[in-house]
This record gives C-alpha cells, structure tokens and sequence, in this order.
C-alpha cells in the first residue's frame, strides 16, 4: 500500500466522479421538408372521403400537340403516315420542320394533305422521326363540325403508412437517480418525438417525425397484408418523366438548369431544389460571381440560397438525408404528406414491474402532376 504522501492519484477509490449534469447529443434532428412541405395537405388534395388507409386522385392533362413521322416523304407527297394520328383531325395545319402542311382528312395514322407548302412556306423533304406538330387550326367556312384528341383522367392512389415506437422503463429505473436525465420515461419520448412546437421544427424533431420525412426519399407503395405492412410511396413512386442519370459525372449549373427547363416546360412552376451537402457547396461555386451582397469588412466565403433562372426564382435546401448523389427540383404546391392519425403517446397495458408508453402516428404522401417535378440521380460526389 502506498505511505507518505496522500495525492489525488493515490485516493481515487473515495473520490466523488465530477459528472455533468448536462446530456448532449451529436446526432442531426432537422426534418425540414416536413415543414416546408406540411403534414395536413387533406385539404390541399381536396379529398372527398378522409380518413382511409387508401386515398386517391384525380388527375388529367391537355392532349398532346405533336406526333412523329414513321418514314421519310419528298416535297410532294399527299399522304404522310405519322406515329399518332389522333392528335390531328381535318382543317389542321401542321408543321413539319419550317413547312407548313393544310390537312384534309385523317384515316388511322395517315394525314391527307390538300396543301403542301401551306401560306406561302417551302414544301420540302423531311426525313423519319421527324417532329409532326400542330401549327393551328383553319375549318373551311360552312364545313360541318369534328371532333378532335381527348383525355381520360387518371386515378392516383397511395397508401398510409403507421410509424410507431415504445419505450420500456422498469420501475428501478424509473426511480433511480441518475445524471442529465431527471426522468427516463420522457427523456426517451422526447427522443423519439422531438420538441414541442410542432413536428419537423428545426432542431427539434426526433427519429420519427425524421423517419416519416426520409419517405420522401425511400418510400415505395405497398397495399400491405395480415403479414405485411402496409407502406406509402415517396417522390420516385410518382415521378418518372423527367429523371436524368449523370452516371457518376460531376454535376453543373447547364444540368440543374435543364432539368428546371424540362419541368417547366412540361407545365410546371418548381420553385425548390433540394440537394445534400457536396451539391450545396456545388451550387455556390456555380454562382459564386453572380451573387447579390451587402458590404460587411469581417464575413468571407459565399453561400447561394436562392438563384434567379430564366422562369423564375428556386430557393436552394441543404438537407441531411438527401441521397448525396441525386437533386431534386420541385414544386412543393404539388406535394405533401396527409395525417390519417398524428403523433400521440400511448399507455400501453404491461405483465410486470415496468411501464411502457408508444408514439404512434399514421401519415400518407401525395403527388400531383408529377411532371412538374424532377431529379437528377447518379451525381458524382466528389467531382
């Protein structure tokens, strides 16, 4: 045993532990997209009955103005077979590259032409595949009236999903003492839940309002079964029209650019891009000499949080658990989770001496128009 001297490193067995009271946690607890994008869109979507488990609706489109040629023609030719004949109809005038062609009749896919080189333009030689596309119409006076292209609307649907998880505290642990935690039960509830202002408020939100947000990312349709849970599809369940694969290619401002001018010329009015943090820094190199400032003598660097494009302006979101390699360029309007049962604490019935309390919620996603909205995928994330 040691003698002599006593010393803070000789006494160590009867030295109280210096512990702070205070529990600190590294792990990210944003769930921005839960409040940009809102979890009470019922409304929104208008549904007539609410609610089911499975929600549907309704959606339609303008029939399309443009069809294809299946063959090459000369600059004389009457009769031209094209890909889709019933977009067209008689007293049509349609245009073939700078030619304008008056349509007489249209028989299946074939137009019969009584004009080429409509209005004064120059008939010429169009090869196959060809853009056929609707100029205009001009019905010759007193000619009896005909019916054009029409639509059927689709049906959507999608599923609501249940997130849920309990915790189990004995009753030893209920009561013992312990530091930066006065009470164990609702230590561990706020974990799961988060703040108490709301779900999804920054810096707030726990690992199931943070679960219910990642389904926007990884949520893939499922009816579900005795056996099987039912589930809700995300974003990639709907959209499917304007996807570009960079295939491991670094991205740049001509993509995020393009993709925005796809969505926008489809009919829609995207105004967010959401993307990870490799993108982020990305995009504020893409702009870094085009950026509005205010003089300040003791802030470097840049950071892009809006951009002005040529159809108007996209607010840029940073967010944890966008897939590093993909972007996304939405139109939130269009878009957003509905609350079939929201988040509540449940006391749930026990065999011993310990308590257990469940949050349970159940929320469903929808999307219109998924043409409006867009992403890229495959984005290197270190080029």
């Amino acid at each position: 045993m040691p003698t002599g001297i006593r010393t803070t490193y000789t006494d160590t067995g009867v030295q109280p532990r210096s512990v702070s009271e205070m529990l600190t946690m590294i792990d990210p607890t944003e769930a921005p997209l839960l409040t940009r994008l809102g979890v009470n869109n019922e409304t929104r979507f208008r549904l007539d009955v609410w609610p089911r488990t499975k929600y549907e609706w309704l959606e339609d489109s303008m029939s399309p103005r443009d069809s294809t040629l299946t063959a090459d023609i000369n600059n004389s030719v009457t009769s031209i077979a094209v890909a889709d004949g019933s977009v067209f109809k008689e007293g049509d005038i349609v245009e073939i590259d700078s030619e304008l062609i008056y349509v007489s009749e249209v028989t299946g896919n074939t137009l019969s032409v009584v004009v080429r080189g409509f209005g004064g333009t120059s008939a010429a030689s169009h090869t196959n595949t060809t853009t056929v596309s609707l100029a205009t119409i001009a019905r010759l006076e007193a000619a009896d009236y005909d019916t054009g292209h029409t639509t059927t609307a689709t049906t959507m649907y999608n599923y609501t999903q249940i997130i849920a998880e309990a915790v189990k505290v004995s009753g030893s642990e209920a009561v013992d003492e312990k530091y930066g935690i006065d009470d164990t039960m609702a230590y561990h509830l706020a974990k799961l839940m988060g703040g108490s202002d709301g779900v999804g408020s920054k810096f707030k939100a726990g690992k199931l309002p943070i679960l219910l947000e990642r389904t926007f990312y990884k949520g893939r349709r499922s009816a579900g079964s005795s056996s099987a849970s039912r589930a809700m599809g995300g974003f990639k369940q709907f959209v499917t029209t304007n996807v570009v694969d960079l295939a491991g290619a670094a991205i740049t401002r001509k993509h995020i650019e393009d993709l925005y001018t796809q969505c926008y010329v489809a009919g829609g009015d995207p105004d967010l891009l959401i993307c990870g943090a490799h993108v982020r820094r990305k995009i504020s190199s893409f702009y870094e000499g085009l950026i509005t400032t205010t003089r300040t003598d003791t802030t470097g660097g840049s950071r892009i949080d809006t951009v002005q494009t040529d159809f108007g302006t996209m607010e840029i979101m940073f967010h944890r658990w966008c897939p590093p390699d993909e972007v996304y360029i939405i139109e939130p309007a269009k878009m957003g989770w509905l609350t079939y049962r929201p988040f509540a604490v449940y006391d749930r019935p026990t065999n011993g001496d310990y308590a257990v309390k469940e949050i349970l919620g159940e929320y469903g996603f929808a999307l219109m128009n998924e043409k409006a909205h867009g992403y890229l995928k495959g984005v290197s994330t270190t080029k």
